[in-house]
């Protein structure tokens, strides 16, 4: 039963951050291109990109201090406009969206920074020949920009769908408190799963087998995802 939960919540919330997190790389990548300001542009990107170098213990903190029972943030705005404060550690149904945000929160910012770097290598002069045709700005973004990153997104895609049965060990489990027994149903993970069958007297086998299982699930779905792109865009596929 534990063993199936893992491997649910972690297909689930792994397939969710995935296209969540190169969308929202792509279009924070293509709005940072269009600002001409510098001094505002690199305090954008920098604020975007911070959190990927914060651990998830620090992290952890700044979400206790919006979800604390007591003292959270979140809960004395909730109670100053006369609701009820929420348990959050204890309802299980805010989780995958927090886990989700968070994870978003932590993680675009290495992907935007990636594909910001594709899109300044374009050759400025098909923008100049788009703007003398008239082109708009969605229509450059359209026809010049997102075909010229693409085979770098489809890249950098293609090796996230290989880590889609990992789980980021500190988000689950730092970010949750531990993942209380109330979470567990949402929270457990393959690597909290093994994590905790470590601290108890769960055979050393099953472990093992649950980390095996992950790296031949990763290694076949990196290919297959590989092959279905070969099938679509040859010229895009890594392998």
């Amino acid at each position: 039963v534990y063993f199936w939960q893992a491997f649910r919540n972690t297909l689930i919330l792994s397939i969710i951050e995935l296209f969540l997190n190169t969308g929202a790389a792509v279009i924070i990548s293509l709005l940072l291109n269009e600002i001409t300001n510098m001094i505002f542009k690199k305090t954008v990107q920098t604020i975007i990109y911070l959190p990927h170098f914060m651990s998830w213990v620090v992290a952890s903190y700044f979400v206790f201090a919006f979800l604390s029972p007591d003292k959270g943030i979140l809960n004395q705005i909730i109670t100053h406009f006369g609701g009820q404060g929420i348990q959050w550690y204890s309802n299980p149904k805010y989780w995958p969206l927090i886990l989700v945000i968070m994870n978003l929160w932590k993680t675009v910012g290495y992907s935007m920074v990636v594909y910001l770097a594709s899109i300044t290598g374009i050759d400025g002069s098909l923008y100049e020949a788009a703007v003398i045709d008239g082109a708009t700005k969605f229509q450059q973004a359209k026809y010049i920009t997102i075909p010229s990153i693409k085979p770098i997104v489809i890249m950098m895609f293609i090796l996230n769908v290989g880590k889609i049965f990992y789980s980021d060990f500190g988000l689950f489990y730092q970010v949750t408190q531990g993942i209380p027994n109330s979470l567990y149903k949402v929270a457990s993970t393959f690597d909290t799963y093994i994590y905790n069958a470590l601290q108890t007297n769960v055979a050393i086998g099953k472990t093992a087998a649950a980390g095996f299982f992950q790296s031949i699930a990763c290694c076949i779905t990196i290919l297959l995802a590989n092959y279905i792109v070969s099938k679509i865009d040859s010229d895009s596929a890594i392998i």
